[in-house]
């Protein structure tokens, strides 16, 4: 009976750690899977950068904007003839008659019979006939072009299914200042085609916003030593009044500012291109084309009898491309 007994004592003892095992795992499991589930709510929906506290929501219907100012390598004073051998015939022609359908342009050449911008038209005229498809000749001649080929080049490639609106104010043999500095008639020119384009861009739906400044001038201060000298204090108020006036269009991290390098034909050419880099370094935004390392050349065109102060047909193209891939990567920092 005593050996009865105590077996009876111990198998209830057994039961009791079981079921005491049992209950303390079912409460581990609970908790376990309270403790998953929140997890897997907190990591479901992480923190969007555009819509959190510190970025506003994306804007609706954005038209990205382009703008191309400077002298005439901006304005593009290059014959396009030769690009058929760079190109190919069929590629050549192709973008001589059609261009790019998804990068468009309006432009102002320095003369009131190099534009296809008319202010008088503006109430009317839509985003489609305003802005031109970019192609050979939207330059201060038919025979001619600028860097708006290789950017469209580019961005074509990179983004098919995007649009993107170019600006284009330049004007051949002009000096930053006085015409280009904030008041002078060239800026204004550029402020005032802004506001006029993105106008009717904003009465059809769209809103505009500006991707990049591309610059491209310099070549008139590398004449004299004491206007290279000075040339970085100059480009500096210019990017600073060019944001200031055109901050409601900006995207939200700033308006980038692309400078290209001048070439080496100029006699003070290192001294104006240490400026832009150095000027390029006093902001994550602002970037400086190194042409001359890039390789353009200015000596080989036309034939026999070469035009020095601008880029050979291939280099325009060549230095447009590089254009639009630092207007890619700009672009994505600040939108």
């Amino acid at each position: 009976m005593k050996k009865r007994g105590f077996i009876t004592v111990i198998a209830a003892l057994l039961a009791l750690m079981l079921l005491l095992a049992g209950c303390g795992t079912g409460n581990g499991s609970e908790t376990a899977n309270a403790t998953a589930g929140s997890d897997k709510t907190a990591t479901a929906a992480p923190t969007d950068e555009k819509t959190d506290a510190t970025h506003p929501p994306a804007k609706e219907n954005v038209a990205k904007i382009i703008l191309i100012l400077g002298q005439s390598n901006a304005v593009g004073a290059t014959q396009f003839a030769p690009m058929k051998d760079v190109l190919g015939e069929e590629k050549f022609n192709a973008l001589k008659r059609n261009g790019y359908d998804n990068v468009r342009i309006v432009y102002y050449a320095g003369e009131d019979n190099a534009t296809n911008y008319y202010e008088k038209k503006l109430a009317t005229i839509t985003v489609e006939k305003l802005f031109d498809k970019v192609r050979f000749g939207k330059s201060l001649t038919a025979a001619m072009f600028g860097l708006e080929m290789g950017i469209a080049e580019y961005l074509t490639n990179a983004h098919p299914d995007e649009t993107y609106y170019i600006i284009k104010v330049a004007r051949g043999g002009e000096s930053l200042k006085p015409k280009f500095a904030e008041g002078g008639v060239l800026f204004e020119k550029a402020i005032s085609m802004c506001e006029g384009c993105f106008g009717v861009l904003e009465r059809e739906g769209y809103t505009p916003e500006i991707c990049a400044i591309c610059w491209m001038q310099g070549e008139n201060e590398a004449g004299l030593a004491s206007t290279a000298e000075t040339y970085g204090k100059s480009l500096a108020e210019l990017a600073e009044a060019l944001r200031r006036r055109l901050a409601a269009y900006a995207p939200w991290g700033g308006i980038p500012f692309i400078d290209g390098g001048i070439s080496s034909y100029w006699n003070f050419h290192e001294v104006i291109n240490a400026q832009k880099a150095a000027f390029a370094e006093t902001s994550p935004i602002n970037y400086f084309i190194d042409s001359i390392a890039l390789g353009v050349t200015y000596d080989k065109e036309p034939a026999g009898n070469p035009d020095l102060a601008h880029f050979d047909s291939e280099s325009v193209w060549m230095l447009g491309q590089e254009f639009g891939k630092y207007i890619d990567l700009a672009y994505e920092k600040v939108k």
